[in-house]
């Protein structure tokens, strides 16, 4: 069937000159066009002639998929596409989670990310426990160099300083689509940080000097 319909590409082959042909097999249109053409279509057992098609199958229309894939020993089927003009692959991983909430899917079928929509959460995790470690060893590193009450003052500010970070680069439009923004927004408060502990650390010299608070600050 797949020689005498879809045909056979390497059937055998000649030469002509120094360039070499693939010779293809395959029924003419008018015999593979129809499922009454099939029946007209003759295949040669190991012990009989030529039986025709018609005496063992009979075709029935059928929806199926010609290829059928799986994953871990289940069926699966592969979603691919792109994301609009201006838009960003988190607003469509949202869309399409939401959409497969709305398809309430029995218990036997289940979605999972692939590829890059896969990696994009997995790094959002590892940017987490990244910012987690950031900070102990921010606080670690503090506590080396200034007393308590100057490391409670520094760590105050950053709740603060979180939210006034997001407004800023939503107010920009920084979004994720740029791989260099986020990265000098990033160096920015890291600097800013610098300068807060390098300030605490002379008013504390000049509170030594003999000045008081106020004017030392």
């Amino acid at each position: 069937m797949r020689t005498l319909v879809g045909g056979d590409p390497d059937v055998t082959s000649y030469r002509e000159g120094d360039d070499r042909y693939d010779v293809m097999l395959r029924v003419d249109k008018a015999f593979r066009n129809s499922p009454n053409a099939l029946q007209r279509l003759y295949y040669r057992p190991h012990t009989l002639g030529n039986v025709p098609l018609s005496n063992v199958a009979s075709p029935r229309a059928r929806h199926w998929p010609t290829k059928i894939e799986r994953y871990n020993r289940v069926r699966q089927i592969m979603i691919t596409g792109k994301h609009r003009q201006g838009g960003s692959l988190s607003e469509a991983l949202a869309l399409l989670e939401s959409t497969v909430q709305e398809m309430d899917l029995p218990v036997e079928y289940s979605a999972a990310l692939v590829g890059r929509s896969k990696e994009l959460g997995r790094a959002a995790k590892n940017y987490g426990i990244a910012l987690l470690l950031s900070l102990i060893f921010m606080y670690m590193i503090l506590a080396a160099h200034l007393k308590a009450s100057s490391i409670h003052q520094i760590l105050l500010s950053l709740p603060l300083s979180v939210p006034f970070a997001l407004i800023s680069l939503y107010a920009f439009a920084r979004t994720s689509r740029s791989s260099t923004r986020p990265r000098n927004s990033s160096s920015c408060s890291a600097s800013l940080r610098r300068t807060r502990i390098l300030q605490i650390d002379h008013i504390k010299s000049l509170r030594r000097g003999g000045l008081p608070r106020l004017e030392a600050i």
